[in-house]
């Protein structure tokens, strides 16, 4: 599991959530004309799917003038770093919003970054392990808040393995 969070240029939670709702798995509930939830015959509400699988996630404030969507990936080889980072750019954009940094809670592993970096670096096929981390840390936006070092927070340089 990947604890990822993706802040935006606004102080307006609502905006985190909804975008989260669409990203999320379970997706949002389905509501009828007068914004009531719509009940299966299941006697459970029914839902709108989310894009992503192996994805958890909400909207949050940052600090105060900051909301966040955060989000646990729990299959990053399904749903990956910069899959919902620019799923969320698109997203937020049809708000009138931006992101303006990402931030990875505890550890990462290397093929997450080196998948993302492959995304965001201009020439993946000659980049480097070390090209493709540093496009990775760029593109989502990991040094923003604080320098990111990889040798700290990427589970195997971390571990020493590498």
């Amino acid at each position: 599991m990947i604890a990822y969070n993706v802040n935006l240029d606004t102080d307006d939670k609502s905006a985190a959530n909804r975008i989260a709702g669409k990203l999320r798995t379970s997706g949002v509930l389905k509501k009828d004309e007068n914004g009531e939830n719509i009940i299966g015959t299941d006697g459970k509400p029914e839902r709108i799917p989310g894009l992503f699988e192996a994805l958890q996630g909400a909207g949050w404030m940052y600090d105060e003038s900051t909301a966040q969507v955060s989000m646990n990936l729990l299959d990053h080889g399904k749903t990956g770093l910069h899959t919902v980072t620019e799923a969320i750019r698109i997203e937020a954009a049809t708000l009138g919003l931006t992101t303006t940094a990402g931030e990875l809670v505890g550890l990462v592993p290397l093929d997450a970054m080196t998948a993302a970096g492959r995304f965001y670096h201009e020439s993946p096929e000659s980049a480097d392990e070390r090209g493709l981390v540093t496009a990775a840390i760029e593109g989502l936006q990991l040094s923003v808040l604080s320098p990111f070092i990889a040798k700290d927070r990427i589970i195997e340089f971390a571990a020493g393995g590498i």
